[in-house]
């Protein structure tokens, strides 16, 4: 088989799938998170599976998370955490504190490895949702102002957390409640 005709037999079968996929994430409630475009691409087709839209969502919002704590600005968590967590003043503080000693992380920050939804409001006005989260988190390495390590903690290993997420009249979702699965 030639290799023109092997990625044609490969396109046709991933173009149904994403046409299948639009018709049942767009027939859905507007609780859920857009889907995804897909743009044309010169790269080769892959045989990987589609990444989920809560993983997708969820990623985002932890790597936002980890560049404030590369470059703390704590008046950017708002586009991460709803003011109304208990997280919020905790990690607002934190990020001041490193702001005002100079200090920052400098290290590979979070992985999040699945994140799965599991759960919605029943009342469809309120746009909540519980995602199990399984992550965990690289070896952290704090700096001074001048890149010379503070502190350094070792790597923990996988752990289940379910995060509510509340999607605000912006669109966004963002933390609400985190809690040990």
């Amino acid at each position: 088989m030639t290799r023109p005709r092997l990625l044609i037999g490969l396109a046709i079968p991933i173009a149904l799938a994403l046409a299948i996929a639009l018709v049942l994430f767009t027939s859905r409630d507007d609780s859920s998170p857009p889907t995804p475009t897909v743009a044309a691409s010169t790269t080769p087709l892959t045989t990987q599976q589609p990444v989920d839209q809560w993983l997708t969502i969820v990623r985002q919002i932890i790597d936002e998370r980890h560049a404030l704590y590369q470059n703390p600005q704590p008046e950017l968590l708002r586009q991460i955490y709803d003011v109304g967590c208990p997280c919020y003043a905790q990690e607002f503080q934190q990020l001041e504190d490193l702001q005002r000693r100079g200090m920052r992380y400098n290290d590979r920050g979070t992985e999040v490895q699945q994140a799965k939804l599991i759960g919605r409001a029943r009342d469809p006005s309120k746009r909540v949702v519980a995602i199990e989260v399984l992550s965990r988190q690289f070896a952290q390495v704090l700096v001074d102002g001048t890149g010379k390590v503070v502190k350094q903690s070792p790597a923990t290993p996988f752990k289940k957390n379910i995060y509510e997420l509340i999607r605000g009249s912006d669109g966004r979702w963002r933390v609400y409640l985190v809690y040990k699965a």
